[in-house]
């Protein structure tokens, strides 16, 4: 069960991790936003997560769009305006370098977790299997 919980934490911070990047391959075109609101959500024991929203304008359109993961800390205030990234092509898709750090680290810690746990399930396993002879 160990070893299935370190597989499974270790493949979806690999998946994070590529859905990130495929973001920031996407989005190259930078502009202007400004932070409309953010939403705050109570995890538990005084924490918060935050989803902050950009408004901003591509060709005309306004648009109104969050970087869609909640994060621990907005690196920006609401009212701010910072700079951010679209997908050209779909710019309805956002991504903000800041904002992201903070994924990052998240995906690091599921990858150490889950490597962690994968070597204490390992070494567990083969202590419990006596080799006679």
């Amino acid at each position: 069960m160990l070893l299935f919980f370190s597989v499974l934490l270790i493949m979806l911070g690999v998946y994070i991790s590529y859905t990130l990047n495929g973001k920031k391959k996407r989005c190259t075109e930078m502009v202007s936003a400004r932070i409309a609101f953010v939403n705050r959500i109570n995890t538990g024991e005084g924490n918060n997560s935050m989803l902050p929203f950009y408004s901003y304008s591509y060709n005309g359109q306004d648009y109104v769009e969050r970087t869609g993961n909640f994060i621990p800390v907005v690196p920006h205030s609401e009212g701010e305006t910072v700079y951010i990234y679209i997908n050209p092509s779909d710019p309805r898709e956002i991504y903000d370098e800041g904002a992201q750090k903070y994924s990052r680290r998240g995906i690091i810690m599921m990858l150490v977790v889950g490597a962690l746990t994968g070597i204490i399930a390992v070494v567990k396993l083969f202590s419990s299997i006596s080799v006679d002879i």
